[in-house]
């Protein structure tokens, strides 16, 4: 596995071992987003029989996926108003978020580059 795939997987690990249902929803949601947003502004400029996206993006474009997230993230709110009673659980929920939204943009950085452990390439 590449470094940002280690790091990615890892704090999804981490967090299930220490975290509760409200935290795994808040790490787990960027991806699907992601992918149904991705997959739904390519699928009109990509041709759906293309060998290596055209699967992926007829997937996560099909209407049940997109509603499927949808509800996710319905569901995300709902728990964040009836779990997180504190401005510190707020605050707590939005960093899980926006570190795993990070890691997901590096996740997809790391396949645009191909990137492989530095040593890979040594002598």
């Amino acid at each position: 596995m590449a470094p940002a795939n280690v790091a990615y997987t890892s704090y999804m690990q981490a967090l299930s071992l220490r975290g509760g249902p409200l935290d795994i929803m808040a790490a787990l949601l960027p991806c699907s987003w992601s992918y149904v947003e991705i997959a739904t502004a390519l699928r009109e400029r990509t041709d759906s029989t293309h060998p290596v996206f055209g699967g992926w993006i007829g997937y996560f474009s099909k209407p049940d996926v997109v509603e499927m997230v949808a509800e996710m993230r319905r569901d995300l709110d709902v728990f964040m108003i009836s779990e997180a009673t504190t401005e510190t659980r707020w605050r707590d929920i939005a960093q899980i978020f926006a570190t795993s939204s990070r890691l997901e943009r590096g996740f997809w950085q790391m396949a645009y580059t191909l990137e492989q452990w530095p040593d890979l390439f040594e002598g």
